[in-house]
């Protein structure tokens, strides 16, 4: 996948709310209580934890399916599959 440079496209430790530490384990993953990716296409958000909690970011969670993800409308280009 690409994204544009105006596409956020943020991980649990891209949250320096925790100093680089997410507060999330891998059960947490695994139980898709948190998303493994956070796609926010405005661009504005820089934290994790703070664009999880928005209804307008898109998540992806562990277990989803490459083919069932919009990846066009989240701003995103398929490279290869």
């Amino acid at each position: 996948m690409a994204f544009g440079y105006g596409v956020s496209v943020l991980e649990a430790q891209d949250d320096w709310h925790y100093h680089g530490n997410s507060p999330f384990c891998m059960n947490d993953f695994k139980d898709r209580k948190a998303p493994m990716l956070v796609i926010d296409i405005t661009g504005e958000e820089r934290y994790y934890s703070l664009a999880a909690n928005k209804e307008d970011v898109y998540g992806i969670f562990m277990g989803d399916r490459f083919e069932d993800t919009l990846w066009e409308e989240l701003g995103g280009v398929v490279m290869t599959r």
